[in-house]
């Protein structure tokens, strides 16, 4: 095989398509992210081990397997599917139901077997579906926060508990056959033990939500900067592989694609672009009008000017 930096555009996505890989236009910009993406393929191989899903369980919807979504400079991957000895659907009682479902365990499978299930594991939901004309799978994980998950179950038990308590007290305290052995003992147990419990659940929640927001802080401002990095690097190799410039749209096109074009990443993302034209020096932000008449915003780096010692300017 020849060395990958001469390969024609035309051969570079001919051998990317035998990795499965979708391939969008191969321009200046993009081509050095699908050259390193087929240089990791070459050296990872093809010999992935798959994961065998046996035919007898809900779960057999075929063997996918994929990379973290990091790491594939912008293409979308899947998750490990994991198989299931269950030969059918579990009966289970309400009780065990509303158990299960306060620990963060729960399983949904389709009315056809293999069409479809959905998985709850903790924090983690992870939904497969199979289109019955194509056959294609798609599975959808997302990831919610384990404690703001639990935590409205949580103190929905303990108000019940608590109101059902209030009503006990309310009918020791209005019935008058009732003995007063009855209304201290309700006192008590509501002075030293309801309202302990409840400040110290409060303080625990106050707590536990101060630290989870901490770190979700913590984390969206590494993802900033992450961000920020990849976009220096693309306008930078733009400037090294002979282009003036380059368009801001089409930088976020090639490190996003459609489907992760909204939500957190979208702001994200805006928020890069006002770092980057608000505080960062290499780069300088213009309007340009493109071949078709528009005008768009572009990127153009500006390198650094290398200075030395002259020597004395004696006469």
């Amino acid at each position: 095989m020849k060395d990958i930096a001469s390969l024609s555009d035309s051969e570079l996505r001919d051998e990317l398509v035998k990795y499965n890989v979708s391939v969008g236009p191969i321009l200046g910009t993009t081509r050095s992210l699908y050259e390193k993406k087929l240089f990791k393929l070459i050296k990872e191989g093809s010999s992935k081990e798959r994961l065998d899903l046996g035919s007898r369980g809900l779960l057999d919807l075929g063997n996918t397997i994929g990379n973290d979504d990091d790491d594939d400079d912008g293409q979308e991957s899947s998750r490990y599917i994991y198989t299931t000895r269950t030969a059918g659907p579990e009966r289970r009682s309400p009780l065990r139901k509303a158990w299960d479902n306060l620990l963060g365990y729960d399983f949904k499978a389709g009315k056809v077997p293999g069409s479809q299930y959905e998985l709850r594991h903790g924090s983690t939901t992870t939904r497969v579906d199979r289109d019955p004309r194509t056959g294609r799978i798609r599975v959808q994980q997302h990831i919610f926060s384990l404690f703001f998950c639990n935590i409205s179950t949580i103190l929905m038990m303990t108000l019940t508990v608590f109101f059902v308590l209030l009503a006990i007290a309310y009918v020791a305290t209005t019935i008058h056959t009732i003995s007063g052995a009855i209304r201290d003992t309700v006192h008590f147990f509501y002075t030293y033990a309801i309202v302990p419990c409840l400040i110290i659940l409060g303080v625990f929640a106050l707590y536990f939500g101060h630290k989870k927001w901490t770190e979700m802080k913590e984390r969206d401002e590494a993802a900033f900067y992450d961000l920020v990095d990849r976009i220096l690097d693309i306008v930078r190799e733009s400037s090294e592989n002979g282009e003036e410039y380059i368009s801001i749209p089409h930088v976020r096109d090639v490190m996003f694609p459609p489907a992760k074009r909204r939500g957190a990443e979208l702001a994200r993302w805006e928020r890069a672009v006002d770092f980057i034209n608000a505080n960062e020096s290499r780069i300088a932000t213009e309007t340009r009008v493109l071949r078709g008449g528009q005008e768009c915003d572009v990127w153009r780096w500006i390198p650094a000017k290398r200075t030395g010692w002259q020597g004395s300017g004696r006469l």
